[in-house]
């Protein structure tokens, strides 16, 4: 993505410590770029250990929902034909849960730092480091509010595989006779035999096959996915800028290497 492209090049390398970014399902990878040294004034420490892990986990994010939305989009290609590879696609996007869980709360922790972000920043060197705190944690709210969504699709789709496999019990009524539940277990119908002006439904067969993946949910979540996507884009630009700010000032303040 182009935002985390630009983020990924304004920033210190991260710190190597014990807080490990989980790598994306992808096997594609770029390091961050060492563009600026940093010396030990608290906005540039603040930087180099807390910032450059943030974006770093960050921009793993977005490798990783871009991972998680084709996997949901394949869950309505196989729905639509009947696939029996639709486990192995939820397999990949409840793989993208769990990492992206990993790395968010690796951010939460490293911006939830009062030693490097002040509650009540009171210089110019705090109330940027705030900011830049803010415009990375909206990016991350961004990111979460496409995890909710991923992990609720998730976990429906594995209770309604667990509904499908369980046997449902065998109905007596008082003469011992076996009761056959209605063909329509829609709650609105209950007790009623057939079900009044319900309209005619198109045989999803004979709707072409793009079309049909976009009327699913899981083609819609795709989509909203998508949009999503960008509206961080333009968050990640304006926390870049920021950024780039800061960097700029620990860079003109640090030791030049010896000749």
């Amino acid at each position: 993505m182009k935002g985390a492209i630009i983020l990924s090049l304004v920033v210190a390398q991260a710190a190597g410590g014990s807080a490990a970014i989980a790598p994306a399902p992808s096997p594609e990878a770029s390091p961050l770029k060492v563009i600026i040294d940093v010396k030990a004034r608290t906005l540039c420490t603040a930087l180099h250990d807390n910032v450059a892990v943030s974006l770093a986990g960050l921009i793993t994010n977005d490798r990783i929902i871009d991972t998680g939305r084709k996997a949901i989009l394949k869950m309505g290609a196989d729905q639509v034909k009947g696939s029996i590879a639709h486990p192995m696609d939820a397999l990949v996007a409840e793989n993208v849960v769990g990492s992206m869980v990993h790395n968010l709360a690796i951010i939460d922790q490293k911006l939830d730092d009062p030693a490097r972000f002040p509650l009540d920043p009171k210089t110019d060197d705090e109330r940027l480091a705030d900011r830049v705190k803010a415009q990375l944690l909206a990016i991350a709210d961004t990111q979460r509010r496409q995890l909710n969504a991923l992990n609720g699709t998730i976990e429906t789709d594995n209770l309604n595989t667990m509904q499908h496999d369980v046997v449902q019990p065998t109905v007596m009524d008082k003469a011992g006779a076996t009761l056959t539940p209605p063909p329509d277990t829609n709650i609105s119908n209950a007790g009623l035999k057939d079900a009044p002006n319900t309209p005619a439904r198109t045989d999803p067969r004979t709707l072409a096959a793009g079309n049909l993946i976009g009327t699913t949910y899981y083609g819609s979540l795709a989509d909203a996915m998508s949009g999503q996507q960008q509206s961080t884009q333009e968050l990640e630009s304006t926390a870049a800028a920021t950024i780039r700010q800061a960097a700029a000032q620990c860079a003109a303040e640090a030791p030049q290497p010896s000749p």
